[in-house]
C-alpha cells in the first residue's frame, strides 16, 4: 500500500477524508450532521 487513503477534510481540517468513498472519518462530511459520539456514556 503506497497510495493515500485519507486526505484533508474541508470541514474539520483533519486528514481523515476517505478519497474513494468521499466521507470524513472524523466529522462525517459530506453528511449534514456532524459525526459526534460520546463513548464514555453507556448506551
Amino acid at each position: 500500500r503506497h497510495t493515500k487513503t485519507h486526505t484533508l477534510c474541508r470541514r474539520c481540517g483533519r486528514r481523515s477524508l476517505h478519497i474513494q468513498k468521499h466521507t470524513c472519518a472524523s466529522c462525517g462530511f459530506p453528511a449534514a450532521k456532524t459525526r459526534k459520539y460520546n463513548w464514555s456514556e453507556k448506551a
